[in-house]
């Protein structure tokens, strides 16, 4: 018996090191909560959970002992055990799911399938036992044990299936969570990151950052056709600029559940809100010093777009990317050949009251164009 309890136990610990081990030390090591947090392993944790590891594949390896003892004190009979087989096998399967790190199913049935022949092992080593002689004829007992295994057992299939889907769902929500912030960090400034990312998981919207567009800075568009709100910024916003159209548009998700239409998107009820969600924002640890002004004086009475105010996009266009690589237009001289971003050509003319007057070359057509639109000289 002393030698069977050792094989098992050095055939579990050599399980353990030779297959369980490396795979949970390979991905508890390349595994990454983001960038700018490292994996430190120093040889204390590397002992620890090799120790571990082993240790509870040696205990494991000693399920036919067990059974042999059970089955000698009349408590599990093979019957019993062919019975349940299919129950044991769930068990095994959400058992092998929790101990092993790595979420890929092969590594699962690597673990679970050594189980699944320690327990059909078992079954053989049972019906043994029950049958060597002057062993008691234990089955009158079956129906009782059955009763009880089943009271039993039931609950705890259901307690490991429902912590085993918490367990699952708990780590892909903050995978989800950790990647949305991760994507979102590259636009909108540090400390504004948390309530850009509360917004998305408490809304449940889809946010979208797309190419760069002339005619708007975003949009929102409520559920249509099966699909959810979907909120569209630009990619090629600066920080700042990204944050007001991204609450602006989050503003315009929470008017509708409130008013269920669209009717009015920017009206008082859609203000309200905008001024709601972005006042937590209105801080120095958020925007610049010299832009701070500005954002409170638009936020005053905002309008549909940030472009209409023009003290704030002058404000805003100081932090674009290639801020040096264009002008405003109306930095230019009169008489000016200059190209727009969409590539089309004009002259410069006078000012007629707020925006000026320009002429394309090519059809003589007029257009009044806005002094903050961004050019550069031909």
């Amino acid at each position: 018996m002393v030698f069977f309890v050792t094989l098992l136990f050095v055939s579990g610990v050599l399980f353990g090191y030779y297959l369980l081990a490396p795979l949970s030390i390979n991905f508890l090591g390349t595994y990454q909560v983001s960038e700018s947090v490292k994996n430190t392993i120093t040889i204390n944790s590397y002992i620890s959970i090799l120790t571990t590891l082993t240790l509870a594949s040696g205990l494991v390896f000693q399920l036919p002992v067990v059974v042999f003892f059970l089955s000698k004190f009349g408590i599990i009979t093979p019957g019993f055990m062919r019975t349940y087989r299919r129950h044991a096998m769930v068990v095994i399967l959400i058992v092998a799911a929790l101990i092993t790190p790595s979420p890929d199913v092969s590594s699962q049935l690597l673990v679970s399938l050594p189980l699944f022949l320690l327990y059909e092992l078992s079954i053989f080593i049972s019906g043994y036992v029950t049958r060597k002689p002057g062993a008691e004829n234990l089955e009158f007992h079956l129906l009782f044990h059955k009763k009880c295994f089943s009271r039993l057992i039931t609950p705890l299939i259901g307690c490991f299936t429902f912590y085993f889907c918490y367990l699952f769902l708990f780590r892909f929500h903050d995978m989800t969570i950790e990647k949305i912030r991760n994507g979102l960090s590259k636009y909108v400034p540090e400390p504004a990151l948390e309530h850009c990312v509360q917004w998305i998981t408490h809304y449940r919207f889809h946010l979208r950052i797309t190419r760069g567009r002339h005619s708007k800075y975003g949009d929102y568009r409520p559920p249509k056709n099966g699909k959810g709100h979907i909120i569209t910024v630009n990619h090629d916003l600066n920080k700042y600029a990204f944050l007001i159209t991204y609450v602006h548009e989050v503003a315009h998700l929470t008017t509708f559940l409130r008013t269920k239409t669209l009717r009015d998107p920017h009206g008082p009820e859609w203000k309200k809100e905008f001024k709601n969600l972005i006042h937590p924002l209105l801080n120095t640890q958020v925007f610049p010093d010299d832009l701070l002004p500005h954002v409170r004086k638009y936020i005053s009475n905002p309008a549909a777009t940030s472009c209409t105010d023009v003290d704030l996009l002058r404000a805003l266009k100081k932090y674009n990317h290639d801020a040096d690589q264009w002008q405003h237009l109306e930095d230019l001289k009169e008489g000016t050949l200059f190209r727009i971003r969409t590539g089309r050509v004009f002259i410069k003319k006078q000012l007629m009251r707020k925006n000026f007057l320009c002429i394309d070359p090519r059809t003589k057509h007029k257009y009044t164009i806005n002094p903050l639109v961004e050019v550069q000289p031909v």
